[in-house]
């Protein structure tokens, strides 16, 4: 997966905490023991693990889940939607969880699985509303019923990430709204996450998106300004081309903002990736966004 940190003009930085990407979601490979077990005894080991320490976010407990999510059976959608009405959180995020990418790409129990998801939008427990919420990312366009957008002010900020994951690229007004509202955030995980659904993978183009990506020009942190650049790029919006040659000049900046010029292609960055090439001869990406542009002056 392409690092979203930094490159130093006199080398290349090793970019830390690089996200997940929503658009590259992919299932891990899992143990040949697994793939040869019944899916009865899949499930019975889940509920069991999540019985005795309460751990749903361990490696082991995410290889079941993963292998079960390959199973797009009647047994697994009931146990999933049983687990959703537990009286136990752990078991109600699993079942959020398995349900949520359960036939990996194809999905043939959405219907089933948002309505079994509805109720935990409601739960008490922080970790299900997230986990509630990060599901219906991974389920198409998020209903513009759904309890999802209510929990856009939680006061627990790791809901309000959940619910920028979710709404990412999505094109409702209100799925548009929620995340500008969140690219605003006072946390910076959710203000990244937002930012990113707003730029990089949306597909809408609008005055108050566009204002929003031109507000995170002034964060400090290095990738949320590259999430904004890369949005205002794909709109070709060209009040972020000055902030684009500011960002390319310092001696640490956003990778993000390579993918930016690449995306504008505009004879205005030559120069100062005439200067980048020059201090950083072997980052292929440089010179593919120089050549880029330079194609566009010579045109």
């Amino acid at each position: 997966m392409k690092a979203r940190g930094t490159l130093r003009a006199t080398a290349v930085a090793a970019a830390a905490g690089a996200r997940s990407v929503k658009r590259c979601e992919s299932i891990v490979p899992t143990p040949s023991d697994l793939r040869s077990a019944s899916t009865a005894s899949l499930l019975e080991r889940v509920r069991m693990l999540s019985a005795v320490h309460l751990d749903t976010d361990s490696e082991h407990t995410w290889e079941l889940i993963h292998e079960l999510q390959r199973r797009p059976e009647p047994a697994v959608l009931r146990a999933g939607v049983e687990w959703c009405r537990s009286e136990a959180s752990a078991l109600k995020v699993l079942g959020a969880d398995m349900l949520a990418q359960l036939g990996v790409s194809e999905r043939p129990f959405r219907v089933e699985t948002l309505a079994a998801l509805e109720p935990l939008l409601q739960d008490p427990d922080t970790a299900v509303l997230a986990a509630a919420a990060t599901a219906h990312g991974h389920l198409g366009p998020v209903p513009e019923t759904s309890g999802v957008f209510a929990l856009c002010r939680h006061n627990d900020a790791k809901v309000r990430q959940a619910v920028a994951y979710a709404l990412g690229g999505g094109e409702t007004p209100s799925a548009v709204a929620t995340l500008i509202l969140l690219s605003r955030d006072s946390d910076r995980d959710v203000r990244n996450w937002a930012t990113f659904g707003i730029g990089a993978i949306s597909e809408m183009d609008t005055p108050g998106i566009r204002d929003a990506l031109l507000e995170r020009l002034s964060e400090s942190d290095v990738e949320i300004r590259g999430e904004a650049l890369l949005g205002l790029a794909r709109l070709k919006d060209p009040r972020g081309l000055a902030p684009l040659i500011e960002e390319l000049s310092k001696q640490e900046f956003a990778v993000l903002a390579l993918d930016a010029a690449e995306e504008y292609g505009s004879p205005e960055l030559v120069p100062v990736l005439r200067k980048l090439a020059d201090s950083l001869p072997d980052e292929e990406q440089v010179q593919e966004a120089l050549l880029r542009c330079q194609r566009q002056e010579d045109a």
